[in-house]
């Protein structure tokens, strides 16, 4: 018999409640892991922010120290007591703040001011050789001076002596020495136009050197100009027989122009243009001695003060230098003394030609007035006073045609 207290065998699972099972399992571990999963990254994402906000915070400080060194940088810039050399560093410094709003137009400012600091060099360089050269050539004239005097000294013995022949010997050499002068004192003056020009130069641009275009008289312009005055240029405007007399003296002209920092081309053909119609042949000119002495004599306007000085400081010269008074202004415009002692050199192609350079530049104001206005028988008249209009007409043509070759 059987013992109804027995427990009932299991039953078995049936599929439905295995998969049920299974699919419980999975999504308690797929809660699980998007737990963990929500907790990585809500950190991930709190721990990127925490960077950008660190990186933000450094990026801003920068701009900040940038703003403030930039500012820095400004206002030494702008300031009047900071050297040209200085800015130049402080726009190079600016220049390097990467992506700062100023950066590009520092970087423009740098390089037009590294080009003047370049220039500034070059002027210096050049300010030191025309210094060195218009010491040399100084004390080259200095010593002809010295030596001219000596010869004069001579020239007054054998002429107390009463020896013609020898002080036509000794004129020969003093007029060589002339020459040379005048070779010096160009180089002197060109030397000195070059120092001259270069201290303006970097006078105007100590404050705003990017801004300095001055420009004007230079060294080689003046000597540039002059150059122009050649045989070819001037033969044409001279008399045939003038020519040879042209190539052997021009170079005097062209001295003499630099000596007395000629750099207008006005100035230039008005000198030729005179030239052409006070000596169309180019010959030495003399006034006559008795003529002169009736005229002059005694003329205090002259400075004619001293017995026979009316004949002895007649008018010699292209453009006729008469007078003691001229005599002695001109002796101390080219100095050379033994000119006072020994007028009759006045006649001289080497001094003749620096005497009509010197008269004109003397009398630049009248004549660049009488060219402003276009009035060319008030400009003929600065070396010629009377009314003659064939010459007047003569020295217009000469001047308007040789304006037009100095502009070729």
């Amino acid at each position: 018999m059987t013992d109804s207290s027995e427990n009932p065998p299991p039953r078995e699972a049936t599929p439905l409640a295995e998969t049920l099972i299974k699919w419980g399992t999975v999504a308690a571990g797929l809660i699980a892991a998007a737990q963990a999963g929500t907790t990585w990254i809500n950190g991930y994402f709190s721990e990127r922010n925490a960077n950008i906000a660190a990186v933000q915070s450094v990026e801003l400080q920068k701009v900040k120290d940038q703003s403030e060194l930039a500012k820095t940088y400004l206002d030494l810039i702008l300031d009047d007591q900071t050297t040209p050399q200085d800015r130049t560093l402080l726009y190079d410094a600016l220049s390097q703040l990467k992506d700062h709003p100023l950066q590009a137009w520092a970087k423009q400012k740098y390089d037009a001011n590294r080009l003047y600091m370049e220039a500034l060099v070059r002027n210096a360089q050049e300010r030191a050789e025309a210094a060195r050269i218009k010491e040399e050539s100084q004390r080259e004239s200095t010593e002809l001076k010295l030596e001219a005097d000596a010869i004069t000294l001579d020239m007054s013995q054998a002429k107390a002596e009463g020896d013609p022949a020898k002080v036509e010997e000794l004129r020969e050499k003093i007029l060589a020495i002339y020459a040379k002068i005048s070779e010096t004192e160009a180089v002197v003056s060109v030397a000195t136009i070059t120092i001259e020009k270069g201290a303006s130069d970097q006078s105007v641009g100590s404050k705003l050197p990017e801004l300095n275009s001055s420009v004007g008289e230079t060294g080689d312009t003046v000597v540039a100009l002059s150059e122009k005055i050649t045989p070819d240029l001037l033969k044409p405007f001279f008399a045939a027989s003038a020519s040879e007399r042209i190539e052997d003296n021009y170079i005097y002209l062209q001295k003499a122009l630099q000596e007395f920092r000629v750099s207008d081309p006005r100035i230039v053909a008005a000198v030729v243009a005179n030239l052409a119609v006070e000596a169309p042949d180019l010959r030495e000119q003399e006034e006559n001695e008795a003529y002169a002495a009736r005229t002059y004599e005694g003329k205090a306007v002259l400075g004619n003060t001293q017995p026979g000085d009316g004949a002895k400081y007649r008018g010699r010269g292209y453009f006729g230098l008469t007078g003691r008074e001229n005599y002695v202004r001109m002796s101390k415009s080219l100095k050379l003394p033994s000119l006072v002692d020994f007028p009759e050199d006045a006649k001289k192609p080497e001094l003749a030609l620096r005497i009509a350079v010197a008269l004109l530049t003397e009398r630049t104001s009248r004549l660049t007035a009488a060219l402003d206005a276009d009035d060319l028988v008030m400009a003929s008249k600065i070396v010629r006073a009377g009314a003659n209009p064939e010459l007047h007409q003569k020295f217009a043509a000469t001047y308007r045609q040789v304006i037009v070759k100095l502009a070729g």
